[in-house]
């Protein structure tokens, strides 16, 4: 044991180009007043709970018509989960934009990072999150909780809780203060354990 040793994820990365932001937003048909919420992952179901996410943004609808939610990245499971998204009637609402290389871009444009894995070792997309001070809301799984702690860094919900996971969003659009401390915390705690160049 005195011989091992543990490494934690990090990166390095650049902070977001704000006028890239704004590109990609409208590039999505975002309308000023919208609200963008998204995930960045690995399409591959269940186990990243893409399903329970878009289940809270049709509970959120009614009282957000102005929500978008994009999903960046792609696997194997991409069909499957387009399907489901149709089948919920958020085609218009949930957009698919497959793998970017600039992943800080895409956060930087996001009002919300959600993050409902079920299952988690340490996620790098949260790390990536935390690196753009997203404001973010996740599962607590895996090892989520050695990187946030809820009401501080993030809001963190039971994995499979739709309804959990519509309230904290919701409550992240409402109260964009708090949104804004839980994302600047968020953007601390990589900075002291996270940055790849520390």
């Amino acid at each position: 044991p005195a011989r091992i040793e543990v490494i934690p994820n990090a990166i390095d990365t650049a902070a977001p180009d704000p006028a890239r932001c704004r590109q990609v937003r409208s590039a999505l048909g975002i309308p000023p007043d919208g609200q963008l919420i998204g995930l960045v992952s690995r399409l591959e179901a269940p186990r990243k709970g893409h399903r329970f996410l878009f289940e809270a943004v049709r509970e959120l609808m009614p009282a957000r018509p102005r929500l978008h939610c994009v999903i960046v990245g792609d696997g194997p499971d991409r069909a499957l989960l387009e399907s489901e998204v149709r089948q919920l009637g958020l085609t218009n609402r949930v957009h698919f934009v497959g793998m970017q290389a600039d992943v800080e871009t895409w956060l930087g444009a996001l009002d919300v990072f959600v993050f409902p894995s079920l299952h988690e070792g340490l996620p790098m997309a949260v790390i990536e999150a935390m690196a753009a001070a997203c404001p973010i809301v996740s599962t607590l799984v895996g090892g989520i909780p050695e990187l946030l702690a809820h009401g501080r860094s993030a809001l963190l919900v039971p994995p499979r809780d739709v309804n959990g996971l519509a309230a904290a969003i919701d409550r992240l659009l409402r109260d964009r203060a708090l949104a804004q401390r839980l994302g600047q915390a968020a953007r601390e705690e990589f900075e002291r354990h996270g940055d790849m160049r520390n």
